[in-house]
C-alpha cells in the first residue's frame, strides 16, 4: 500500500487515493485524483513524480517526461529554498529530487536517447558518489550503445582504486583494532577461552569484508563489453570468465536457453539480477553477436 505523510491536507488525500488506485491498475481514475491534487496544490513536485511514474507504466513517455521535468523543477526550488549542499541522498530533503532524476533518466535511456541519459545519469552520480540509486551501470551502458568504450573503461577503473583504497583503510584499522584488544585481554581481561573466540569473530568479520568483489557480475560482463569492443580480447576474456563464475544465468536468460537442474532449483539475488540485466541490456548484445559467440566460448570451455 503507497503512504504519504501524516497529517493530510486535502491534496494530499487525493494523492494517496490516487496511488491507491495506481496499486489496483486503475489509471484514468489515480490520473483523475492527480489532476485534483494538482488543483489543490500546483507547487508540489511529488504529484508530478507520481504522474510521470502512472504515464512511465502506460509507456506515454511524452507526457511522462513532461511531467518529471515539472517535478524536477519544483523539488529543485524546494531544495533552493532548504540551502541542501549535501551529502545528498544522505539527506531525505533530496531524494524527491534525486529519484525524480533517476526516473527521467531511465526513459531516456529506454527510448535510446543516450546523450540525455549519460548526462542525466552523470550527474546523479556526481551528486550521490556512493550510487545510492544504482545508476552506474544504466550510466555504463548508455555509453556502449553510443559505441564510447573509453568512459566505460575509466568508470570502472576508479571503481576498483576506490575499492582497493577502501580495503587497505579497513586493514590497517582492524590491525590497530587488534593490536587494541590484545591489550585490553592481556591487562585487564585475562580469560584465554574468550580472547581466542573473540578474535576468531573478529578475523572471520575480515575476511567476509576482504573478500568482498570491487565489480559485481552486471559490472563484469560491462567492463568485458568494453574491453571486447576496444580490441582488448585478453582483457575481456578474464572479466568475462569472472562473470560467467559469479552469475552464469546472464548467459542461459541472453541465449534463451533452459536452466540446469541445479540453477533451476534456486532463487537467489543473482538469477533476478541477471533476469533484469536481460531485459534492459539483451538487445545490445543482441545486435553483436561477435561479442555473444566470444562469450558462448568462454562459457563451452568451462565445462
Amino acid at each position: 500500500m503507497w503512504q504519504v505523510d501524516l497529517p493530510y491536507e486535502e491534496w494530499e488525500e487525493y494523492l494517496e487515493q490516487g496511488l491507491n488506485c495506481m496499486e489496483e491498475e486503475k489509471y484514468e481514475k489515480a490520473l483523475e485524483y492527480f489532476q485534483k491534487a494538482i488543483l489543490l496544490a500546483p507547487e508540489e513536485a511529488e504529484i508530478y513524480y507520481y504522474m510521470g511514474y502512472l504515464f512511465t507504466i502506460e509507456k506515454d513517455y511524452e507526457r511522462a517526461i513532461e511531467s518529471y521535468e515539472s517535478a524536477l523543477r519544483l523539488a529543485k526550488k524546494e531544495l533552493e529554498n532548504q540551502k541542501v549542499k549535501g551529502p545528498w541522498w544522505a539527506n531525505s530533503h533530496t531524494h524527491l529530487y534525486l529519484k525524480t532524476l533517476r526516473a527521467l533518466g531511465m526513459i531516456h535511456y529506454r527510448l535510446k536517447n543516450v546523450d540525455e541519459a549519460i548526462a542525466i545519469f552523470t550527474q546523479i552520480l556526481n551528486l550521490n558518489p556512493q550510487d545510492s540509486l544504482e545508476v552506474r551501470e544504466v550510466l555504463v551502458e548508455s555509453y556502449l550503445r553510443k559505441g564510447d568504450y573509453a568512459p566505460v573503461l575509466e568508470i570502472y577503473e576508479l571503481v576498483e582504486q576506490a575499492f582497493s583504497e577502501e580495503l587497505e583503510e579497513y586493514s590497517q584499522a582492524l590491525e590497530e583494532e587488534e593490536k587494541y584488544y590484545q591489550a585490553l585481554f592481556s591487562q585487564y581481561w585475562k580469560d584465554p577461552k574468550a580472547e581466542k573466540e573473540f578474535f576468531h569473530l573478529l578475523r572471520d568479520e575480515y575476511r567476509r569484508v576482504m573478500g568482498r568483489e570491487a565489480l559485481n557480475s552486471v559490472a563484469l560482463y560491462n567492463l568485458g563489453l568494453a574491453c571486447f569492443f576496444e580490441g582488448k580480447r585478453e582483457e575481456a576474456k578474464r572479466r568475462w570468465e569472472k562473470a560467467l563464475s559469479q552469475n552464469p544465468y546472464v548467459y542461459y536468460f541472453m541465449k534463451k536457453k533452459e536452466l540446469p537442474p541445479h540453477l533451476k532449483e534456486r532463487d537467489c539475488p543473482a538469477r533476478w539480477q541477471a533476469k533484469e540485466y536481460v531485459e534492459r541490456f539483451g538487445d545490445f548484445w543482441e545486435v553483436h553477436p561477435e561479442a555473444l559467440s566470444f562469450l558462448e566460448e568462454l562459457f563451452c570451455d568451462r565445462d
